[in-house]
């Protein structure tokens, strides 16, 4: 049941870059290694339990992966292309410009290589880059055995320590692809802890703790950001073990379905409405770009991810059984989520 969980991440995504408040605010940031953790989670999961490691189901597992990822984010492209042409939209957000040579192109369609340098035609893709970099490794590597999956979370946590001993500045921890494994790697270890139990009152408090941490440290000093960080990884990686217990319902289902749209679409529907509107980043504009931005991103979903959805699931078929019967409680699509 993680549909309303990946929603809100998505909505605090959209409220860092849209909200200017006093303080600091990295509500993105705790979400993004939210993300990150769901992620880890699912594509062992779903390597372990529908795909498999031998050749063709590492072949459905790519196919996959690159069909949710790459035609809403083209669609999410080709729609801003007029406005980031002949709108001045960089004046709304540096970074949003046409790219300039071919490689530039290259990196925007395909996400190759696609840092923090500029530009970039969705902002936000830098963080799909490394999605895709340890969805690939996940595959060839770390989801492979229980032992494996292991050993990359304690040598994550372990890199992890020495980056908060040697002092590394927080833009590290957050946008390198290194910094990211412990994030990716707690979620992959949730796969095979799964199976233990916990009590009713696990979810609601662990819910409380999430929501508390990330309304605290965003009130307390600049400079106290990493105590909250790193909390939130373990918190989230909590959470997503909860959920991952819970039945989804057709309105999670809905909520999940427009998270990764709204991820992508969030910037230029908020670049218009300043434009058009000249609304300023503020709490003003977030409100009031969330309606447009939901309702473009029903209609991505309805135009594109249902259709991709459904050659997602003939590339998918049940030919892999697990070596072990595991729980049929899980949906027999894999939940899908932006990075």
């Amino acid at each position: 049941m993680f549909g309303y969980y990946r929603i809100f991440l998505s909505l605090c995504v959209v409220f860092q870059h849209l909200c200017q408040m006093p303080g600091n605010n990295f509500s993105g940031w705790y979400a993004v290694f939210s993300f990150y953790i769901l992620s880890g989670y699912l594509m062992t999961f779903v390597l372990n339990e529908n795909y498999g490691f031998h050749w063709d189901g590492l072949r459905r597992y790519f196919t996959n992966r690159t069909l949710r990822i790459y035609p809403t984010l083209w669609a999410v492209i080709l729609f801003s292309l007029p406005f980031v042409a002949y709108l001045p939209i960089s004046d709304f957000h540096r970074n949003i410009y046409l790219p300039t040579s071919a490689y530039d192109w290259l990196r925007n369609l395909t996400l190759i290589d696609l840092r923090i340098p500029n530009p970039r035609l969705i902002p936000p893709t830098w963080s799909l880059f490394v999605e895709v970099v340890f969805y690939i490794a996940i595959g060839l590597i770390f989801a492979r055995k229980k032992w494996i999956t292991f050993l990359w979370f304690f040598a994550s946590v372990a890199f992890t320590a020495y980056l908060v001993y040697s002092g590394a500045d927080k833009e590290y921890r957050y946008f390198s692809i290194p910094a990211s494994s412990v994030a990716f790697s707690s979620g992959a270890i949730l796969y095979y802890l799964r199976k233990i139990q916990i009590p009713g009152w696990f979810t609601p408090a662990i819910i409380a703790a999430h929501a508390l941490n990330l309304l605290y440290w965003h009130l307390v000093p600049e400079g106290r950001f990493l105590e909250g960080f790193y909390l939130n990884v373990v918190l989230s990686a909590a959470l997503i073990f909860s959920l991952s217990k819970l039945r989804p319902t057709a309105i999670d289902k809905v909520a999940g379905d427009l998270a990764y749209p709204v991820f992508l679409c969030h910037w230029i529907i908020a670049a218009l409405i300043n434009y058009y509107f000249e609304i300023n980043k503020g709490a003003t504009l977030f409100i009031i770009s969330i309606p447009p931005v939901l309702l473009f991103s029903f209609i991505l979903h309805a135009q594109v991810e249902k259709k991709t959805n459904a050659i997602r699931d003939r590339v998918k078929n049940q030919t892999f059984q697990p070596a072990q019967s595991q729980s049929s409680s899980y949906p027999n699509r894999l939940p899908d989520l932006p990075a």
